[in-house]
């Protein structure tokens, strides 16, 4: 298909245009569209080469970089880089159960033909296809913190969350800025202060 902006579209959709005419669109017109094409703004990741001429892909890209997960189920805990994957994720808690599976005529919230085999927690509607996923989350439920940290005594439910704490308790600041030069002594900190820097250079 011609594009729109060409010599042959205008003549098929009004007929022969005169020489004169002809030169007029192809130096003005066609001119004037490519300098609109070039003068559409780019907006780009500053952790990578990612670039798109829509902010909100970029700032859900940016959240790849950063590990931030602003929008949490207030249900069961879990975080969410997009709305929509919280959304999507709640359904899980619905009693609403839309789809029914063709084998054993089981009601779910989400259509999962074709996928993996899906795990549930006994207590509650959390489904993951990760066993592991759903032992973590039944201690939700029992209030079992079976990782405690030897200076302090707290607990927590994951070693993750044990690693992130103990760097509390040392002074090392190994990861640093390359912006501003700031030291942090954890990673997903670090990600998060360079937010800022991410939206200083929108602005």
């Amino acid at each position: 298909m011609k594009s729109p902006t060409s010599v042959a579209f205008v003549e098929r959709k009004v007929g022969r245009i005169s020489a004169a005419t002809r030169d007029y669109w192809e130096y003005y017109v066609e001119d004037y569209f490519r300098r609109k094409k070039e003068s559409i703004k780019v907006h780009k990741c500053s952790f990578c080469d990612y670039s798109s001429p829509i902010l909100t892909n970029v700032k859900h890209h940016i959240m790849t970089h950063t590990g931030e997960r602003p929008f949490s189920c207030p249900t069961c805990g879990q975080n969410f880089a997009r709305k929509d994957y919280l959304v999507s994720h709640m359904k899980v808690h619905s009693d609403e159960r839309p789809h029914r599976c063709h084998i054993c005529i089981n009601e779910t919230s989400k259509d999962v033909r074709g996928t993996a085999k899906f795990y549930q927690c006994s207590e509650c509607n959390f489904v993951s296809p990760w066993q592991s996923h759903v032992k973590r989350h039944l201690l939700i439920h029992t209030g079992e913190r079976p990782f405690s940290c030897s200076i302090c005594g707290q607990e927590f439910i994951q070693k993750a969350h044990l690693n992130s704490h103990m760097m509390r308790h040392d002074d090392n600041r190994p990861f640093k800025c390359h912006v501003c030069g700031k030291d942090f002594k954890r990673k997903d900190i670090l990600k998060t202060h360079m937010i800022v820097h991410f939206q200083n250079s929108l602005s």
